[in-house]
């Protein structure tokens, strides 16, 4: 049982880095694209968060496919590595304007995977630890919400 509860303490770790370091991503690009002009300062916002609702709109019929037919473990790994080299990528050429767009886009696409792959694990998680399902889910989204706010402040302070 305490084997089963550390896998879930690494998913939620996993969980609240991947949304801090997503809205910390997301707040940086859209402040930097701000900084373009009047006309990108008005839509910004608006552009950022329609690429992070986008993918998960358009992938959510797949994602049951994604979820079931291949390792849900590797999916998961795969869905969390490939932003980091994005980032990098993108960050190491020294992105800025429509080049952290793609970026964000790039992210917010394996952003769209990961999310419920990572929620796909939590009823398994509930029988191997005991817990209600009800709880584990209360804890992931207690960590989403405190990872948003954190990425945010984050992202606008490294601005």
């Amino acid at each position: 049982m305490w084997n089963a509860r550390l896998r879930l303490v690494s998913l939620w770790i996993s969980h609240v880095t991947r949304v801090m370091a997503d809205n910390c991503l997301r707040i940086y690009v859209a402040l930097e694209f701000a900084r373009l002009g009047e006309n990108h300062k008005q839509s910004a916002w608006h552009l950022v968060t329609l690429l992070v609702v986008g993918p998960a709109v358009f992938l959510a019929p797949l994602n049951g496919a994604i979820c079931n037919s291949l390792p849900k473990r590797w999916v998961l790994v795969a869905s969390s590595v490939l932003p980091l080299l994005v980032v990098d990528v993108y960050l190491g050429v020294g992105a800025f304007g429509s080049e952290l767009i793609a970026c964000w886009a790039l992210v917010a696409v394996t952003s769209a995977i990961n999310g419920p792959v990572r929620y796909a694990f939590l009823p398994a998680a509930a029988r191997d630890t005991g817990w209600p399902l009800t709880r584990i889910n209360g804890l992931f989204e207690l960590g989403s919400a405190a990872a948003i706010i954190a990425g945010v402040v984050a992202g606008a302070t490294s601005h």
